[in-house]
């Protein structure tokens, strides 16, 4: 009975602190707070940039809407080579 017990408030306390978790609190400056902030303010920001696209490509003709993804997908052949030079030097 002691054991169930036991076993009964470490649920609820790891329950607990996993709903505290979930919330960011700006003002605590623990690295798990911030990721938490950093993570709610990602969600925040990819958002607005999937609404920001689809407005851009529900306004766009067929024409507009092909050079839209010639120049998205020149921007991340350019991103990925420019991430491999800057980086080369730390390989290995």
């Amino acid at each position: 009975m002691r054991r169930m017990f036991l076993s009964a408030c470490l649920v609820l306390l790891a329950a607990a602190s996993v709903a505290r978790a979930q919330e960011c609190d700006r003002s605590d400056d623990s690295q798990q707070m911030m990721n938490i902030c950093a993570g709610e303010d990602y969600q925040a920001a990819d958002a607005k940039l999937n609404k920001a696209y689809q407005d851009l490509t529900s306004s766009d003709d067929a024409g507009g809407k092909r050079l839209l993804q010639v120049a998205q997908r020149a921007w991340i052949t350019f991103r990925d080579a420019e991430c491999a030079h800057s980086t080369a030097a730390s390989q290995g």
